[in-house]
């Protein structure tokens, strides 16, 4: 093995606001996409599984997977860059539907390519930076939701930021202020002030208000 010493792509802030959607109250970015823009961003770089060749299924497809102490499995990832050289191992429980590590022995082949994917997608945040922003906002989520939910009982109710930047957008009169609140846009989408169909409306607006205000 050849530990890589290239310069690696750093592909933070290409994720854009389309390309984002909701489920359960998290952000995510399809595989396919990420895929898509490592292609274009950082050619040459390709994701890898490191085989483990001590499998009891060896040789076959279920290679890819390794044991936990705990009796789960995981994937073992890497990048390769354009001379051949390898990045660090990258670690990445194999789990269902709802998050939990799956027991190797009922792991199926439908779990591993599942898991290939999400992978994909870790692993490029991990190493180019790619989406990274999802993955910071889904982590602080989680591991402050319980924390959240009690304190939104006590605090004073928050501002609607939707409703904020509606009005002010309906009542602006300069263009380059109204490209200010374009920007403003983008940071409250990523931060997770406002939802996928609020920004849906809020662009749409935009668009309205720009189309006024250079007619």
């Amino acid at each position: 093995m050849t530990i890589s010493t290239m310069e690696r792509p750093n592909l933070e802030s290409i994720i854009t606001p389309p390309d984002v959607y909701e489920k359960a109250g998290r952000k995510y970015c399809k595989w396919s996409r990420i895929a898509y823009y490592l292609n274009n961003h950082a050619k040459g770089w390709n994701f890898q599984l490191k085989l483990n060749s001590e499998s009891p299924t060896s040789p076959s497809f279920f290679d890819a997977v390794w044991k936990a102490p705990d009796g789960s499995g995981y994937l073992m990832c890497y990048f390769t860059d354009p001379n051949g050289g390898e990045t660090g191992l990258f670690p990445y429980a194999i789990m269902d539907n709802r998050n939990n590590p799956i027991k190797i022995d009922r792991i199926s082949a439908r779990d591993v390519s599942d898991s290939h994917r999400r992978a994909l997608a870790a692993c490029a945040a991990f190493t180019f930076s790619l989406g990274y922003e999802l993955w910071a906002f889904n982590e602080v989520a989680s591991a402050n939701e319980s924390e959240r939910s009690h304190k939104s009982r006590q605090a004073a109710p928050p501002q609607n930021v939707f409703i904020a930047a509606k009005a002010a957008i309906e009542k602006e009169t300069d263009f380059e202020r109204l490209l200010s609140h374009e920007s403003n846009l983008e940071v409250r989408y990523t931060q997770g002030k406002i939802t996928q169909d609020e920004y849906k409306v809020l662009s749409g607006l935009l668009d309205t208000k720009k189309a006024e205000l250079t007619a």
